[in-house]
């Protein structure tokens, strides 16, 4: 009766209902008339809903048995799967083997992401190629990025629930195989994805502005914002738009750029930064796969703790502090084999490090687009380790200078021009953004 009320209501607003089978329309002139059409369409409206949600409960309880069944047996959920592997056979019985020439595919979108390549780049470099998505169409950022995301790589299935398949946190290890790309390398591709995210990467593809978020202004401590011809200038994002800053004056960015690099590069690209940069060798697919248990137990743990909150369980209960000691054990394992990469990378001779910091240089300037763009990315994450802001400041028209501050609290001073003049703080009228 709820339901013929609100239809009432709707019709006698001058809205027309039309029913799907028996082709009836209900109107405010006809309602009256129609009473018995109109009973004759909700009984059958609430008959199908009663069927639906009986389907829907048969469905649920079935995916619910070949999940218990994939768990104790390792067994297939479903026939579908991630586009680089093949369902071969029956359920439950199914092998994945692998399509080589989108496992090739997915390797590569990995080895250019932990390279510094942005999700976006590396779909634009697919279209330009002519190669098609596993759909059949251009390459999108979001389809990048969803293959970066996706457990399936590592040889595991993400359980999900719902309409959507929201992720439950219940992860089935194994249930693909072998991972198609080496953990380190995974591991590499999804830090730079996560470094983006938070704001610690960069989103362009070009790194105009290898300082980023660093560049700060001197008077309003709001973030600076590179434009001008061939993006050679700075200016103060919130004094251009007249949001409570009045330092409008302009700074050359190119020049300083330059010259920082030269003062500050052999700072910030120690060993550290070459080793990031290594190939991966045992040590590091050991540390890779060591990572990945630590994860897979902490995320089944955090699985029993909700278990735990919503039903107390012994068993349950005794399954977490056995898990909880694994991680442990775990942690203090890859302590140790981090230990033992740092001493089996060793440090280059003198000579060898001032060659990989002109090599560096050299990317920086190639034409190339694959060549310098890694490079520029790179650099930038190596210059944000070690700086904590520069503040653009100016004290008359002819005075403007970048005050570099270093996460040891020293200070350098650049002119305008890019030259460096002073390596003493500047006056403390200068003001430090929170």
């Amino acid at each position: 009766m709820v339901t013929h009320a609100w239809i009432h209501r709707v019709c006698e607003a001058g809205v027309k209902i039309a029913s799907v089978k028996g082709n009836k329309v209900f109107d405010a002139e006809n309602f009256d008339a129609s009473l018995m059409d109109m009973f004759d369409v909700l009984f059958q409206a609430d008959a199908a809903n009663k069927y639906a949600e009986r389907l829907s409960r048969l469905s649920k309880a079935s995916y619910d048995s070949r999940l218990k069944e994939a768990r104790e047996k390792g067994t297939a959920v479903h026939t579908v799967g991630p586009a680089w592997l093949q369902a071969v056979g029956k359920r439950p019985n199914i092998t994945w083997p692998r399509i080589p020439a989108r496992v090739k595919i997915v390797r590569e979108i990995y080895d250019l992401t932990a390279a510094g390549q942005p999700p976006w780049g590396i779909a634009k470099m697919f279209n330009q190629r002519g190669e098609l998505s596993f759909t059949g169409k251009a390459w999108e950022r979001t389809a990048i990025v969803r293959i970066l995301r996706n457990r399936a790589v590592e040889g595991d299935r993400a359980v999900g629930e719902g309409k959507n398949s929201k992720p439950t946190g219940e992860v089935l290890l194994g249930y693909y195989g072998d991972p198609i790309v080496p953990l380190d390398v995974i591991a590499a591709a999804r830090a730079m994805l996560d470094r983006r995210r938070r704001g610690k990467g960069r989103n362009s593809g070009a790194v105009n502005n290898l300082f980023g978020q660093k560049l700060r202004c001197g008077q309003c401590g709001g973030r600076m914002m590179l434009g001008g011809y061939r993006s050679n200038f700075l200016t103060c994002y919130d004094a251009s738009r007249g949001n409570g800053c009045d330092h409008t004056d302009t700074f050359k960015y190119r020049p300083f750029e330059a010259e920082a690099l030269e003062t500050i590069l052999p700072i910030a690209l120690d060993e550290r930064y070459f080793r990031q940069a290594k190939k991966s060798n045992y040590l590091g697919l050991e540390i890779a796969t060591v990572e990945k248990d630590i994860r897979d137990k902490q995320a089944e743990a955090k699985r029993l703790v909700s278990l735990l909150q919503r039903n107390e369980s012994p068993t349950t209960e005794a399954a977490l502090v056995e898990l909880e000691a694994e991680i442990g054990k775990r942690n203090a394992s890859l302590t140790a084999l981090n230990t033992q990469l740092a001493e089996a990378q060793g440090a280059a001779t003198a000579e060898a490090h001032l060659e990989r910091m002109y090599a560096v240089k050299d990317a920086l300037r190639h034409p190339q687009d694959d060549v310098r763009l890694p490079a520029r990315l790179r650099v930038a994450e190596a210059l944000s380790a070690v700086i904590e802001r520069v503040h653009c400041t100016a004290w008359s028209a002819d005075d403007r200078a970048f005050y570099v501050i270093f996460k040891n609290l020293k200070m350098t001073r650049f002119e305008d021009d890019g030259t460096t003049t002073d390596f003493s703080p500047p006056p403390l009228t200068l003001k430090v953004a929170a």
